[in-house]
């Protein structure tokens, strides 16, 4: 089923991936996830509540295992067609008090926000918004090494999402990573900074990308 008709059916459509590397004697480690070690994250994974479908649908097989597309029942009024810059800020500013409430939730103290790193996660969310790169992580290792000019770290994690037809973009898309263990681990991990970006194309798609930073 595609989306156009995934839309017809009065279904919204949500994707999300989420990555951590380590950094290990200056090269670039991706961790994968294990029974013992459930912290360590790559790829995405499967919301399975009952109260979603999970489907590959148009997704090159080379992406599919890591960028799942989840069909919720879209009991929302549709996003306007637009969305200002005003809006995205909005959007932004929305993503950074959820994350931070759920945080504070658990006893973890909050993320600061780095205007670094959220430069790194916007040109992101764009290049996914216009289509340059597909919804992942195409290019982090290169955001980590423009982050890494300025700001030291030993670990960083990357979430990523889109959604359209939802009237709360922000709280869909925390919502989706909240219920994913390996987004949460990212969400719950050791950080201390984050960078977080958001872009609209023109088809209504909204993109997430938030970068976590220890």
């Amino acid at each position: 089923m595609n989306k156009a008709n995934m839309m017809g059916n009065c279904f919204s459509v949500i994707l999300l991936s989420t990555i951590t590397i380590t950094s290990t004697s200056g090269a670039f480690e991706v961790e994968n996830t294990t029974a013992d070690n459930p912290s360590s994250v790559a790829g995405s994974d499967l919301n399975n509540d009952g109260s979603v479908l999970l489907l590959y649908d148009d997704i090159p097989p080379d992406q599919a295992a890591a960028s799942p597309v989840v069909r919720l029942p879209s009991t929302q009024p549709p996003a306007s067609p637009t969305t200002p810059e005003t809006d995205i800020a909005a959007i932004e500013r929305s993503v950074l008090q959820q994350i931070n409430s759920y945080r504070v939730s658990q006893g973890l103290p909050q993320l600061t926000l780095n205007m670094a790193i959220s430069e790194q996660a916007r040109i992101h969310s764009r290049n996914m918004a216009s289509g340059i790169v597909p919804l992942g992580h195409t290019g982090f290792e290169a955001r980590i090494q423009a982050i890494a000019q300025t700001i030291p770290y030993r670990s960083i994690g990357e979430n990523v999402a889109t959604n359209e037809g939802y009237s709360d973009p922000a709280t869909t898309a925390v919502a989706g990573w909240l219920n994913g263990p390996r987004h949460l681990a990212n969400i719950a991990g050791n950080y201390r900074l984050t960078g977080i970006g958001v872009a609209k194309n023109s088809a209504g798609q909204i993109y997430f990308t938030q970068i976590f930073l220890n």
